[in-house]
């Protein structure tokens, strides 16, 4: 009876492991593998391409997870309807034998279905296959091999039944082959235990080190943000200054306008003396003609007192009259002695103004043209100092694209570290002779002071002058230059950001990337194994059903494996819930790219306003240049109008030379 009973439960079995059979769940398999690669396919480039493309991508993610719940849901039936066979058999055996009622072991629904079939056991495998990286399924690889380990040896040395059978050469033979293949797979575990755990040190220790790096990278941007403040700081007190330095403009034209009305007034003062002078000449030549009268009157009067002679009172009255008129023409030249020395004092001072501004002239048109060749000059320099500055940002650019070229095909860390060290060595090169040529130009600077120092003893007018021109031409430098260097760092710190989100994201896609692959392998050297532990399980199962016959143990162990299978199904629920956790954090790292995107636009379209300052900003200054050469011109004209009025006084002292002379020669007549 018990025979016919082992003989029905056979029947049923075989019915899930016949030839016909065996072809449906081999390309169920093969369907199985091939949806299991295209989902890992997808996880693999889920986070590539557009949103549309992500969001396809998930969709058929979707579908694909459905299906394959559809197979394990079909698995789970025919699983379901071995054990209720399974259990009609049993039920049958209890009704007809009630003397083993009291040695019947526990039951579960969760019926033998293991050993039978070799479908389910591979679904399994496959689905363990799928997330291995972590530590909770390395714990559970250990435990479910020792407890198949340990479940066949049980099947192999369990009872003393076994002993029996056992002692027959075939099985004797067999049992042999499976205990070296059991070893064998035994090593192989350890072996993959031992790589895990190498493994798993080394990718926390280089995750120490990029945790390392970002902290440095974290350093790097709060300098930098530090420097964009005090660089708008910086540019906010120019702004401040730029009224400051157009009211000090204003001042100097209109010092220079009341210096060139002082100038004006002072030669017309200086006409007004000369016909001052000229009056007096005139005045002292008629006192002179008026004396030669009196003394030509006196003579003839003596003549005629020698041939008249008139009365005594007629005569003191005529002498009083004559003795006032000759104090008379000794007061006019006392006079004109004093107007003819305030002349010649006139002159004198009139002659040294005229050298003196001839040297003032020579001396500021002398100092116009250094200064001329030291605006072009300095102009020159600043414009080879440009163009260098433009060469290095190309070769920057240049170097930038190298870099990516570089992270594009470089795998390796360490690689990557060597050329960003060189990298940062040739931008510190960079940077030392930005900072040497900065220091050159602070000598020219420097240079240019010592000169205004020598030439102090100017005249203050013209001096305070040029050293406001001087002062304003500077300021004009120093803010263009200051623009510069602002705009030059701020596209730098916003080059600097985008590359370090850039090569942010692509270490993490690469270390992605490099821990999937290494995965790969582990489950590919996993399904390996599984292979073979599946054929061992094979071998083992058709060595079982020989001695199931006689196992009284069954149950027991059927027992055992459907807790198994619970614990199983404890796992798989455990699983979704680390696959929707993980689900969600690429939902925020989506979220984070998106918003880095957003951040790089507004740098973008800042940028893009600095550029249109700085255009206004040029223009301004061009118009401020034409003003300056409007100004230079004027001023030559003013000096132009002064030699002209110069000339007219050298002149007219010359006729009056011409004229004193003239006088001189009647006089000596």
């Amino acid at each position: 009876m018990t025979k016919h009973r082992w003989k029905d439960l056979k029947k049923s079995l075989w019915i899930y492991i016949n030839p016909e059979k065996k072809e449906e769940l081999r390309t169920a398999q093969k369907e199985n593998e091939e949806k299991r690669g295209k989902i890992l396919k997808l996880i693999k480039t889920v986070n590539q391409g557009n949103k549309e493309a992500i969001s396809k991508k998930k969709s058929e993610l979707t579908k694909l997870v459905d299906e394959f719940q559809q197979r394990y849901q079909f698995l789970y039936a025919l699983y379901d309807n071995l054990a209720s066979e399974i259990g009609r058999v049993v039920d049958k055996r209890d009704e007809e034998s009630s003397e083993s009622s009291d040695s019947e072991p526990f039951y579960t629904p969760h019926a033998s279905s293991v050993r039978s079939s070799p479908m389910i056991r591979r679904f399994h495998v496959t689905k363990l296959k799928h997330d291995i990286s972590q530590e909770s399924e390395e714990a559970y690889l250990k435990d479910k091999l020792t407890s198949t380990s340990e479940v066949v040896k049980e099947a192999i040395d369990g009872t003393p039944e076994h002993e029996k059978i056992i002692r027959s050469p075939e099985a004797k033979d067999e049992l042999s082959l499976l205990k070296e293949d059991l070893v064998k797979s035994e090593e192989k575990i350890k072996s993959l235990t031992n790589e895990y755990d190498d493994y798993k040190k080394e990718t926390t220790a280089q995750i120490k080190e990029l945790e390392g790096q970002v902290f440095m990278l974290k350093l790097e941007v709060d300098t930098l943000e530090a420097e964009k403040t005090k660089v708008e700081k910086q540019l906010k007190q120019l702004q401040d200054n730029n009224p400051q330095l157009q009211n000090h403009r204003v001042e100097i034209e209109t010092h220079s306008v009341a210096e060139t009305e002082k100038s004006v007034a002072h030669g017309i003062e200086l006409q007004s003396e000369v016909n001052i002078s000229g009056s007096q000449t005139i005045v002292s030549e008629r006192s002179q003609s008026t004396v030669e009268g009196l003394e030509v009157l006196m003579e003839d009067k003596g003549s005629s007192m020698q041939v008249k002679d008139p009365s005594e009172a007629h005569k003191r009255v005529f002498e009083e009259q004559i003795r006032m008129m000759i104090n008379d023409t000794n007061q006019s030249r006392e006079t004109t002695e004093r107007f003819h020395e305030k002349l010649v004092e006139l002159e004198k001072r009139s002659r040294e103004r005229e050298n003196e501004l001839l040297s003032q002239l020579k001396t500021s048109e002398t100092r116009g043209n250094l200064l001329s060749e030291e605006n072009v000059s300095l102009t020159s320099q600043l414009s080879s100092l440009q163009q260098e500055l433009e060469s290095l940002q190309a070769e920057k650019c240049e170097l930038c694209l190298q870099i990516d070229k570089a992270h594009e095909e470089s795998k390796n860390v360490s690689t990557l570290k060597n050329q960003n060290s060189r990298l940062t060595e040739e931008v510190e090169d960079q940077q030392k002779t930005l900072i040497e040529r900065q220091v050159i130009i602070d000598k020219y600077n420097e240079e240019h002071k010592h000169h205004e120092v020598k030439n102090v003893n100017i005249n203050p007018y013209v001096q305070l002058v040029e050293r406001k021109i001087e002062e304003a031409a500077e300021g004009l430098r120093k803010q263009l230059e200051d623009n510069l260097r602002i705009l030059s760092r701020r596209v730098r710190v916003a080059e600097q950001l985008h590359v370090e989100n850039k090569d942010f994201c692509q270490e993490t896609k690469e270390k992605y990337e490099e821990n999937k692959k290494e995965l790969e392998h582990f489950l590919n050297m996993l399904e390996d194994f599984s292979l073979s532990a599946n054929q061992m399980l094979i071998a083992l199962d058709t060595v079982v059903s020989r001695f199931e016959e006689c196992n009284a143990n069954f149950m027991n162990r059927i027992s055992q494996v459907s807790c198994a299978l619970i614990f199983a199904k404890d796992w798989m629920k455990r699983k979704n819930e680390t696959i929707t956790h993980m689900k969600e954090d690429l939902d925020t790292v989506l979220k984070q790219r998106d918003d880095k995107e957003s951040e790089i636009l507004g740098l973008r379209e800042k940028a893009r306003k600095l550029e249109n300052k700085v255009r206004k900003v040029e223009k301004l200054v061009k118009h401020k240049e034409e003003e300056m050469l409007s100004l230079g011109e004027e001023k030559r004209e003013a000096i132009r109008q002064l030699c002209v009025w110069m000339d007219y006084h050298r002149s007219r002292c010359d006729h009056l030379r011409k004229m004193l002379h003239c006088n001189k020669t009647h006089r000596a007549r």
